[in-house]
């Protein structure tokens, strides 16, 4: 069975600003494995597209 079939991912997009410490905390509490993007800054409107995109490239679902 592939990755990209069987893993179960989510994604928080975060406001201008970023998460509040108590945001965090129960994100992390939650079981929420945070991932960074460096210092690269996406606005809402296309973060979801990036990761989605992202995702796809790292696990091979480049096509179809």
């Amino acid at each position: 069975m592939s990755l990209f079939l069987s893993a179960r991912v989510g994604i928080w997009v975060g406001p201008e600003g970023d998460f509040t410490p108590d945001e965090l905390e129960a994100a992390l509490a939650a079981g929420i494995v945070p991932v960074s993007l460096g210092d690269l800054t996406l606005r809402a409107e296309t973060a979801a597209l990036y990761f989605i995109t992202a995702l796809r490239y790292e696990w091979g679902q480049t096509s179809g």
